[in-house]
């Protein structure tokens, strides 16, 4: 989108959320409207009431609604979704009432407005399932060449240190085989390029390209900047105590991420030295939608579990930590230290 079509776009949605609050509340004085990413916003002067619009379906606008109302010490958030299907008022339903001060969801249709119904807790939209017999023959077959089988969303893949190389896929006959390659551009460009090429020289070829620039500090690769943090939770789950655990594995966040180039917070469940549940959601980089994933997918997996992010000492940024612990079930944060990378080896 260009600048001027993005402009545009946001003054669009100024316009409509300015609407939507005169239509269904009685306000004096001035507003202020400003745009958080997929959305508008709107508060009373005092900071005493706000609205932030959600109008593109993607439901991590959450977090940046939280994070503007945060940095403009909104007191009561009324949080706007667009969105017809219903799914994505619902996810953010959800997600609101995870923290002690939750704000209220509306379900937004033309110009009317209906609270949003919670969604129930579940890991998103519905992939075909690769029969179990399948299943266990195709995760053999990766195993055997040091990738790691992870199912997620009823979808069969394999990863190097938290990084895609292959995928179980329709094989044209009514059958399952593994296409190899980092994502689904160079899985296609390498069957085009080497037809016929057994799938267990491509593992080998693929997984030993990624293991030599995955953990490579100092040269830049897309092995190595692609899902880092998945390389991360690689690097927690062989080294648990990072993250206060004792035992830790790959769990699916709520939403299928299906490019390599989309960052999603990667989440893991295992117990403590003393036994308990723990679920880890590892993260790097910027993600204000970090707080709300996270404890989405605790909701989901382990309910009752301590809540741990793991992210490196730079990431921590205090709307994190104060996000952490604006939960109703507080989240801890840890850091890792400068060449954390290294130890997913």
């Amino acid at each position: 989108m260009t600048p001027e079509a993005d402009s545009r776009l946001s003054g669009l949605r100024r316009v409509k959320l300015r609407a939507l609050v005169g239509d269904h509340w009685q306000l004096e004085g001035p507003l202020e409207d400003g745009t958080i990413p997929g959305g508008a916003t709107l508060h009373t002067a005092g900071g005493e009431r706000g609205w932030a619009l959600i109008d593109d379906g993607d439901v991590t606008g959450f977090g940046a609604a939280l994070a503007w109302a945060r940095r403009r010490e909104v007191r009561a958030l009324h949080v706007l979704v667009e969105d017809r299907s219903r799914a994505a008022s619902g996810i953010v339903a959800r997600r609101a009432a995870l923290f002690s001060q939750a704000p209220t969801v509306w379900r937004v249709e033309d110009r009317s407005l209906e609270p949003a119904i919670p969604a129930p807790p579940s890991l998103g939209a519905d992939h075909p399932d690769v029969p179990t017999e399948v299943l266990d023959a195709l995760s053999a077959e990766m195993a055997a060449h040091g990738v790691v089988p992870i199912i997620e969303h009823g979808t069969l893949h394999g990863e190097v240190l938290g990084l895609e190389v292959a995928r179980a896929v329709p094989d044209g006959t009514g059958g399952w085989r593994l296409s190899v390659g980092v994502g689904r551009h160079d899985r296609e460009a390498r069957e085009e390029l080497r037809p016929g090429e057994p799938t267990g020289d491509a593992l080998e070829d693929v997984a030993a390209l990624v293991r030599q620039w995955r953990t490579a500090p100092d040269r830049r690769h897309p092995a190595n900047t692609l899902a880092r943090e998945r390389l991360l939770r690689a690097a927690v789950i062989a080294h648990p105590e990072l993250a206060g655990a004792a035992s830790l594995a790959p769990v699916p966040g709520p939403l299928p991420v299906d490019d390599l180039r989309t960052s999603a917070p990667a989440g893991a469940l295992g117990l403590d030295a003393a036994g308990h549940a723990v679920v880890v959601v590892c993260s790097t980089g910027v993600d204000i939608d970090l707080v709300p994933t996270a404890a989405d997918i605790r909701l989901i997996h382990a309910p009752d579990a301590a809540l741990v992010l793991v992210m490196p000492a730079p990431d921590a940024y205090p709307l994190t930590r104060d996000l952490a612990a604006a939960l109703l079930r507080p989240a801890e944060v840890r850091t890792v230290r400068e060449g954390w990378a290294t130890l997913a080896t």
